[in-house]
């Protein structure tokens, strides 16, 4: 596949894999050669292991009890904290920022969060938005329970309510 985008003057990003010996996520990056006259004289592959990724979004804080994870332009988990269920090729675009950052592949990123009843990680009602990271077209999704993320507009209402 990534000869014929590198053929026409493209890089190439493959979908994410999963190597079958270390279960360790990795991609293929193409990119053509080209002299000084642009004439293709090859293509550079290289294969990039994204464990790291793993180990960064695993160790994100959102709040007290919220989650961050990366999907892809088709709703693939691709780093959440728990790998077993990115290792399980689990798809989340049911969940309205994924299905926003999919709709709007081109468009800027929101400015502000949704409030939506699907969390990935929870059974909770939580605010969630996203950052779409361009290329490759993966985005960083976030979500912090709802009760948290209203906690200190509940708290100041209560004390203002107070005689």
């Amino acid at each position: 596949m990534f000869s014929l985008k590198t053929t026409a003057g493209h890089n190439y990003i493959s979908p994410i894999y999963i190597d079958n010996v270390s279960s360790e996520p990795l991609i293929a990056i193409a990119v053509p050669v080209k002299n000084v006259f642009g004439d293709l004289q090859g293509t550079l592959v290289a294969e990039v292991n994204l464990k790291f990724m793993w180990d960064l979004v695993g160790h994100l804080q959102v709040g007290t009890t919220g989650y961050a994870y990366v999907v892809d332009n088709k709703g693939n988990l691709i780093a959440l904290g728990d790998s077993s269920r990115v290792l399980r090729g689990e798809n989340v675009k049911q969940i309205l920022p994924v299905q926003e950052f999919i709709k709007n592949l081109a468009a800027p990123t929101p400015k502000t969060p949704d409030l939506q009843a699907i969390p990935v990680c929870s059974e909770r009602t939580v605010v969630g938005t996203y950052v779409s990271l361009g290329t490759p077209q993966w985005a960083v999704v976030t979500e912090l329970p709802s009760a948290e993320a209203n906690q200190s507009v509940i708290g100041l209402l209560l004390s203002s309510s107070s005689p």
